[in-house]
């Protein structure tokens, strides 16, 4: 278990951002259809995975020490600006209509 609070900030928030860009993709063909935000839901729930993922990662830093510390704070790091980029695709699903995407 600890070696996956060493990684999930390197390959956790990175594989949900994957996701919602897929899902930013197939989702608005059924918002327009059914009037619901579900690209917001994928939205929110990514970044809340991504978040997670970083504060895992920063969290487990804390008790180890050389390179393992540093793998676990630049998962942290990385998973902080996966987490920025969800929230600026989060935006732009917002601010569109999606039927006119």
């Amino acid at each position: 278990m600890n070696r996956l609070g060493h990684t999930i900030g390197w390959w956790g928030a990175p594989s949900v951002w994957a996701l919602n860009t897929e899902l930013g993709q197939t989702l608005p063909y059924v918002d327009c259809v059914t009037r619901h935000s579900w690209s917001g839901v994928a939205t929110v729930v990514t970044l809340a995975v991504a978040i997670a993922a970083s504060a895992w990662s920063a969290r487990t830093a804390r008790q180890l020490a050389g390179t393992e510390r540093f793998v676990a704070l630049s998962g942290s790091g990385i998973s902080s600006i996966v987490a920025f980029a969800v929230v600026l695709q989060g935006v732009a699903t917002l601010v569109v209509d999606p039927c006119m995407r």
